[in-house]
């Protein structure tokens, strides 16, 4: 981790840091890799984070033709210099509630269609989501933020975890969860 941290410019090992450790990883296997996070804000900081950590090693997908119609959609339901679209040109993307609902379906169908690599969302897109991901990263088991934060239940711990792993594409799914305070307390949270 230290040199790592050092490789993206970083000053300290934080969440993010070790976020980015795992997903260079876990890229080089394939498919999509879903980072669950708590909320709006570590979504897209992560998102952004990825951009500039994989940027260099990740094809430009820019000129596609699905990347191109949420790119429109984008200008008119946001800012034409929203950092989305910067991330989508690399299949880096982030979903979550405060997004425009176009915007959001947009990013859903690059996943169908296997053009994002890494999809930082919060459980408003797992939830229900039926998308081709192969690893499943629980950035925390908590979910929102200040008062309204409150730990997953294990029905929707699950329900997302399940999600690791393509019928017919993938031979194994993986999930994988940073340790809490600590491997006991960890295993007991996702039972």
């Amino acid at each position: 981790p230290i040199l790592f941290k050092e490789e993206i410019g970083e000053e300290r090992i934080d969440n993010i840091v070790k976020s980015l450790i795992i997903l260079k990883r876990y890229t080089k296997i394939g498919g999509t890799v879903l980072a669950l996070m708590q909320g709006a804000g570590s979504a897209e900081k992560l998102a952004i984070k990825s951009l500039s950590y994989f940027q260099n090693n990740f094809e430009n997908i820019s000129a596609h033709p699905l990347i191109q119609k949420l790119q429109t959609i984008i200008d008119l339901e946001m800012d034409e210099n929203h950092i989305l679209k910067e991330t989508i040109n690399y299949g880096i993307a982030f979903h979550h509630a405060k997004l425009p609902n176009i915007v959001k379906e947009g990013i859903e169908e690059l996943i169908s269609s296997g053009l994002i690599r890494i999809l930082c969302a919060t459980t408003t897109l797992a939830q229900g989501m039926n998308f081709p991901i192969t690893t499943v990263l629980f950035d925390s088991l908590n979910v929102g933020g200040g008062s309204s934060s409150r730990e997953l239940t294990n029905s929707e711990f699950w329900n997302i975890a399940g999600r690791a792993g393509r019928a017919y594409m993938d031979k194994e799914g993986h999930i994988i969860i940073k340790m809490l305070n600590s491997k006991r307390s960890t295993i007991d949270k996702t039972k």
